[in-house]
C-alpha cells in the first residue's frame, strides 16, 4: 500500500457533519421519506411487540432489538447509500429507492444486517446465560467477562471495515470483507476516535430532549413518548448521514485493495 497521510480526527469529523448535513440538504425527499419509515417502524415495534414476562424479559428484548435492526437495515440503507455517493460521486438521488432486485443494496443491507448481529450478539449470549444458570454466580461472572471479551472482539471487526459500506455503495472493485481490513490495518484507533467524535454531538442533543420528555421513565406521558419518539428519529437521520459521510471520507483517504479491481496490484 502507498505511503499516505493518515486521515485527521477533529477535520474528518467536521468533514462528516458537514457532508451528512449537506446530503440531508440536497436530498430532502430521501430523508424525509426515510424518516417517515423510521418513525412507522417504531410505532409497530411499540404495537406488535409489547413488553415481554419479566422472566425473559432481558433475551426477548434483545431478540426484537435484533428483529428491529433488520428491518431497519433494509429501509435505512437507500438513504445511507445515497449519502455515500453524494459525498464520493457527487451524486445527487432524487427519490428513495428501495430496490431489492439490486446487489448493490442487498450486499450492503447484507452488511449492515451483519454489524447489527455482531454487536448483539454478546449480549444474547450473555442474557441467555443469566436466565439459565439460575443463581451460579461463577457461571454469570464467566459469562460477563466472555460477553466483555466478545463485545471488544466485535467492536474492532466493525471498525476495521467501517470502510465497506462507502465502498459497496460506489460498487468498488475490490469491495470485500478482506480488502476492507487490510485498508484500515494499522488504523483502528484513529477510526474509532473519529466516530466518536461524530457521535458525541448526537448524544448531546438527545439528552436534553430525554430528561424533558421521558425522566423518570415510569411516569413518561403518552404525549411525552411520542414527542421523543419524533426528536429520536431526526437524530437518527441525522447520525446515520453523518456517519455515512464521514465512512465516505474514510474511504477516500485509506481504501486501496477496495479500490481496484481482484488480482490487480495496489496502489
Amino acid at each position: 500500500m502507498a505511503a499516505r497521510d493518515k486521515p485527521p480526527i477533529i477535520g474528518t469529523a467536521v468533514m462528516g457533519w458537514r457532508d451528512g448535513l449537506g446530503a440531508i440538504n440536497a436530498m430532502p425527499a430521501v430523508a424525509g421519506l426515510t424518516l417517515l419509515i423510521l418513525l412507522v417502524i417504531s410505532a409497530l415495534s411499540a404495537q406488535l411487540m409489547p413488553g415481554p414476562a419479566p422472566g425473559g424479559l432481558e433475551v426477548l428484548l434483545i431478540v426484537e432489538g435484533i428483529i428491529a435492526g433488520i428491518i431497519q437495515a433494509f429501509a435505512v440503507a437507500p438513504l445511507a447509500i445515497a449519502v455515500h455517493r453524494y459525498v464520493l460521486l457527487g451524486e445527487v438521488t432524487p427519490r428513495y429507492a428501495l430496490d431489492p432486485s439490486s446487489s448493490r443494496y442487498l450486499r450492503f443491507v447484507g452488511f449492515a444486517i451483519l454489524a447489527n448481529f455482531l454487536m448483539a450478539a454478546p449480549g444474547l449470549i450473555m442474557a441467555l446465560t443469566t436466565a439459565t444458570a439460575g443463581e451460579s454466580t461463577a457461571v454469570t461472572a464467566m459469562a460477563g467477562v466472555l460477553t466483555t471479551v466478545f463485545t471488544i472482539i466485535a467492536v474492532i471487526v466493525i471498525l476495521r471495515r467501517a470502510i465497506l459500506f462507502p465502498a459497496i455503495a460506489v460498487d468498488a472493485p475490490g469491495a470485500s470483507w478482506s480488502n476492507a481490513r487490510n485498508d484500515t490495518m494499522g488504523n483502528s484507533w484513529r477510526v474509532a476516535f473519529i466516530l466518536l467524535c461524530v457521535m458525541l454531538p448526537v448524544i448531546a442533543l438527545s439528552l436534553l430532549p430525554y430528561f424533558l420528555l421521558m425522566w423518570p421513565p415510569r411516569e413518561a406521558t403518552a404525549g411525552g413518548r411520542i414527542a421523543f419518539a419524533i426528536v429520536s428519529a431526526l437524530l437518527q437521520i441525522v447520525s446515520i448521514c453523518t456517519l455515512a459521510a464521514v465512512a465516505s471520507h474514510l474511504f477516500r483517504a485509506l481504501a486501496d485493495r477496495l479500490a481496484v479491481p481482484p488480482g490487480a496490484a495496489s496502489a
